[in-house]
């Protein structure tokens, strides 16, 4: 069974697009699930409206939360209502290719070994857009074994992940964590993890997108406790794993290199320390996205930006 799994608030304008693309997918979806955080425009009305006109009251429902719980915790919690072996999520703002549903789902049985499928995205500032060729040949598939990279590298909506993992390491999940870092590192860690080397969607940019707000000091410094905090549930949870014990000490000294690392920006931000920025720069263990984040820091760091 193939679960959708949608978050939404306020996204009248742009959310019967992705509706649309979601139905269109060349290999349908058994259920979609779209959970609205109490939105204050006509989001919900949209929703339903598309649902009737299109006769998908058996298969897609749209649940509204009493209260605002923000997107993290929206989607998951709201994983407890998909009922899929394999779920995908979804933003509300995007367009899937026609065929996403059916290479990712094609990539998992094929390799009962991936739990988690991700890929390229497309960035799309709006306007008119066409389709682009997808890469077929499921052997051009990246899976990466190794966890240097243990930081998102794409969205989490170009991904589809197993229930059963899922299921396996919630136990594990940090409060406050976002649903898709979680499961990437999970996946990132344990070897389960692919990655589609092309675009499956266009990833609509605009003033509101989550990702592209600004990052205060307190938020900077509340993202170090939450990534110690993820890192060390995420070891608890290699320790419970029945696997080769040589590659799992290894993956936990990294995790251990990677949470001094950044007990070392921890300094920075919140006791000015500037004798670990030298450690910072050269970062081996990918805990920034860009360099150029460590100026950043540091400029937070002394009160220079907020």
């Amino acid at each position: 069974m193939l679960s959708l799994l949608m978050s939404s608030y306020n996204g009248q304008e742009y959310i019967e697009q992705q509706l649309e693309s979601i139905l269109k997918q060349s290999c349908p979806l058994d259920e979609v699930v779209i959970i609205d955080d109490k939105s204050t425009d006509a989001t919900v009305e949209v929703v339903q409206r598309f649902i009737r006109l299109n006769a998908l009251e058996k298969t897609w429902k749209i649940y509204t939360n009493e209260f605002n719980c923000g997107w993290k915790s929206n989607f998951i919690n709201g994983v407890e209502k998909t009922n899929g072996e394999i779920v995908f999520f979804s933003d509300q703002d995007d367009i899937w290719h026609p065929d996403k549903v059916r290479l990712q789902k094609e990539i998992m049985e094929n390799n009962s070994h991936i739990n988690v499928v991700a890929s390229r995205e497309n960035l799309w500032y709006g306007g008119e857009y066409v389709f682009w060729d997808l890469i077929r040949d499921f052997d051009e598939i990246v899976i990466d074994k190794r966890c240097s990279h243990y930081r998102m590298e794409v969205s989490g909506c170009t991904m589809a992940f197993r229930r059963s993992f899922y299921d396996a390491i919630k136990p594990y999940y940090t409060e406050g964590q976002a649903h898709d870092e979680f499961l990437w590192q999970a996946a990132q860690i344990t070897g389960s993890l692919a990655m589609l080397t092309d675009a499956t969607i266009l990833h609509r940019i605009h003033g509101n997108n989550e990702s592209r707000k600004k990052r205060g000091a307190e938020e900077r410094v509340n993202s170090c406790f939450l990534a110690i905090a993820s890192m060390t549930h995420m070891i608890s949870f290699l320790k419970k794993m029945d696997v080769d014990a040589g590659a799992t000490h290894d993956k936990i000294a990294l995790l251990n290199k990677r949470i001094d690392l950044v007990k070392a920006r921890l300094s920075l931000l919140t006791n000015k320390n500037l004798l670990v920025v030298p450690k910072l720069i050269i970062d081996r263990y990918n805990i920034y996205y860009r360099k150029r984040q460590i100026i950043k820091d540091i400029f937070c760091a002394f009160g220079l930006i907020r």
